[in-house]
C-alpha cells in the first residue's frame, strides 16, 4: 500500500526537517569557520 503525499505537504515536511545550525558553541568564531577558505595547494 503506498502514500500519496501532495506537493504542498511535502514542502512543508522539508521545512520543518531542515536542520537548525546554531552558533553555539562556539560563538561567531564557530560560525566564521564554516564559511572559511581552505587552502588546499602544497
Amino acid at each position: 500500500m503506498g502514500s500519496l503525499t501532495s506537493s504542498r505537504a511535502l514542502k512543508r515536511l522539508d521545512l520543518v526537517s531542515a536542520r537548525v545550525v546554531s552558533d553555539y558553541p562556539y560563538g561567531a568564531a564557530g560560525a566564521d569557520q564554516r564559511h572559511r577558505a581552505i587552502d588546499v595547494s602544497d
